[in-house]
């Protein structure tokens, strides 16, 4: 029998307004689609949002914020980041693949000191000041890092993160199955009462079960990206719909203030959403 923890996860997320489910138009605007954007015209490595609108973008050679005027400001010399991780003071983690490493770049500042040796997470998902969940290549568990030092908090599988609003509800999307994970947070980082009532639509055979990436916006919606689409879930964790992959390909997604962004083979794609009193 499950505990009655793992049992209320689904509720805590489930304000009143969402008692029914809600039909994929009220978070994506009717005939939207996704259009490439144009400002950026180099490969594309990595991805971040942030509430005010503007986006973080890894390029080959450095970290660029594009606001949303479209205003293109160079945030960080460092080259080759694979993932990004904005904290709410304004700074920044920077996932850095050779050597394995964790920077950290102040707010106001371009040059990137070392947080954190060993590792290159390819999802990042911030729960306090200095304090984050991370996934890494290759490996299916769940890593806490802190300044110089990172360790275990959950065998997965997981394959990306993401937190709820609150962040005492961490999202794990798995690596072979097509499965959402719900894991409690606890006050000392440590997660339990794993559950899977987030219920992807599956892959069919041949395709891929891997969940890429996972989002939640400002209202607790689920985004997962997956071989068969951008799949949305209301916050009690039903299927809302799926929007079609930019490029037929899965990719990485991000939010910024009230506009889904998805890296799709280098390419970045962007599509509004619905933030109204519904």
């Amino acid at each position: 029998m499950r505990s009655l923890a793992t049992m209320i996860l689904p509720l805590v997320l489930a304000p009143l307004v969402y008692a029914q489910d809600i039909p994929l138009s009220q978070i994506i605007p009717e005939k939207s689609n996704w259009a490439q954007v144009r400002q950026i015209d180099k490969k594309v490595l990595a991805i971040a949002g942030n509430a005010d609108g503007s986006i973080l973008i890894a390029l080959e050679n450095e970290v660029i914020r594009l606001d949303k005027s479209n205003t293109i400001s160079k945030v960080s010399k460092a080259a080759g980041i694979i993932a990004i991780l904005p904290q709410d003071d304004g700074s920044l983690y920077l996932s850095h693949p050779k050597p394995a490493r964790i920077l950290h770049v102040p707010l106001g500042k371009d040059e990137p000191e070392v947080f954190c040796e060993g590792l290159a997470p390819t999802a990042m998902a911030l729960l306090s000041r200095g304090k984050f969940f991370a996934d890494l290549p290759n490996d299916p568990s769940i890593y806490l890092v802190e300044k110089n030092s990172f360790r275990k908090v959950d065998d997965g599988p997981c394959a990306s993160l993401a937190l709820d609003q609150s962040r005492s509800i961490l999202f794990a999307g798995t690596t072979e199955t097509m499965q959402i994970a719900t894991l409690r947070v606890k006050a000392d980082g440590n997660l339990d009462a794993r559950d899977y009532y987030v219920a992807p639509r599956k892959a069919p055979p041949g395709a891929s079960a891997l969940v890429t990436d996972l989002k939640v916006d400002s209202l607790n919606r689920i985004y997962a990206a997956t071989s068969i689409g951008v799949q949305v879930f209301d916050p009690t964790g039903r299927l809302c719909g799926v929007l079609t992959n930019p490029n037929g390909k899965p990719g990485f997604i991000t939010i910024a203030g009230e506009t889904l962004y998805c890296l799709s083979d280098g390419k970045l794609f962007s599509r509004p959403l619905l933030f109204g009193k519904k």
